[in-house]
């Protein structure tokens, strides 16, 4: 079966961050146009299932970090020990809000990923509608949500 085909498959059954791991996989191989809006919708899929899974109470952590590509290596290993330090009982949902990240950082930052620990590359033009912050986190980042 193919690549596509198996992704598509993934995202049909609602396992929207398998969808994208393999949506990112082919556009390192093909070219980031090509699939960009199957990850944008995968990654808008994951975000929902992730608050939903935060609203229920479900036993999770969620990290926001937020860089350009001068600090991506800075950030890269934060996360790194934060990955290899975690609660293993624990799911963890990083999310990097990045402003002008290469697509090479982009990408070595995903592929971070494992079960339990996911890590989600945003664009700062990426709408933001969809997350969810108490209000003191917002306004300490200065957030306009």
């Amino acid at each position: 079966m193919l690549k596509t085909q198996r992704a598509k498959n993934l995202f049909d059954n609602n396992r929207y961050r398998e969808a994208l791991d393999l949506y990112t996989q082919l556009a390192k191989e093909v070219g980031t146009d090509a699939f960009k809006l199957n990850i944008d919708i995968c990654r808008k899929r994951v975000l929902e299932t992730d608050t939903k899974n935060a609203e229920e109470g479900n036993n999770s952590i969620d990290i926001v970090y937020i860089c350009d590509e001068k600090y991506a290596l800075g950030t890269f290993v934060s996360i790194s020990s934060l990955k290899n330090n975690r609660s293993t009982n624990v799911r963890y949902c990083v999310y990097v809000l990045g402003d002008q990240l290469s697509v090479r950082s982009k990408v070595s930052l995903e592929q971070m990923s494992c079960p339990g620990f996911s890590v989600r590359v945003y664009d700062s033009t990426y709408d933001l509608s969809g997350f969810v912050m108490k209000k003191k986190v917002s306004m300490s980042l200065q957030l306009p949500f």
